[in-house]
């Protein structure tokens, strides 16, 4: 398993060997419940913490899915995944953001799409079966999904909802979302997730 920062051109890889990233070699050393982040700089190894791991990384664990874990500086006038896939260095197209709905006959449910992509609301109802749903308001999001936003992942919520994920992801070889925590993503097979988490690929998006 590696995770993989960015923060400062800074890059962190923790698993079971050594990787150069962004111009420094990391390592790291994994325990049960976190990781032991030691930094190379300048031919030195210094101690850079413990990074907790978050519980969307403990519930893949468990499930036995690989991913990558992605850091990134958390800026509060800017929550955006758009924002958040720059400081990264990921292809937009690649960073999925999870937004949750409600629906008028059959309630809750959560669609994953590009970041820098708008949900087509017709074609979430579509998906979802119903005949209108519309977006939770950010002050339910906690309540309902046990996320805040800007860290509200498809994986780990508070009760199970209906999912359903972009066609376009099957494109790509991984593609990230959010790991449950502000600054941090994760990097995942599409199918992977998409058969951890029981979604449907349809189309979500506005054309």
């Amino acid at each position: 398993m590696c995770f993989i920062g960015r923060n400062q051109g800074i890059g962190i890889c923790a698993g079971f060997g050594v990787k150069r990233i962004a111009g420094g070699n990391y390592i790291s050393y994994k325990t049960e419940r976190s990781v032991e982040v030691h930094v190379c700089s300048m031919g030195f190894w210094r101690k850079r913490g413990i990074m907790e791991k978050t519980n969307v990384c403990r519930l893949l664990d468990k499930a036995g899915i690989p991913y990558e874990e992605m850091e990134y500086e958390v800026d509060e006038n800017d929550l955006s995944g758009s924002h958040a896939a720059e400081i990264m260095g990921i292809s937009h197209e690649n960073v999925f953001k999870t937004l949750v709905l409600k629906g008028e006959k059959k309630g809750y449910l959560v669609c994953c799409i590009p970041v820098d992509d708008e949900l087509d609301l017709k074609k979430a109802a579509k998906a979802a079966g119903d005949k209108k749903v519309e977006m939770l308001p950010v002050k339910e999001l906690l309540g309902v999904t046990g996320y805040i936003r800007g860290g509200c992942s498809p994986i780990g919520m508070k009760k199970k909802f209906p999912i359903y994920i972009e066609e376009t992801a099957v494109l790509f070889d991984h593609i990230a979302v959010s790991a449950g925590m502000r600054g941090k993503q994760i990097l995942v097979a599409p199918e992977a997730l998409a058969q951890y988490i029981e979604a449907k690929f349809v189309p979500l998006v506005k054309e």
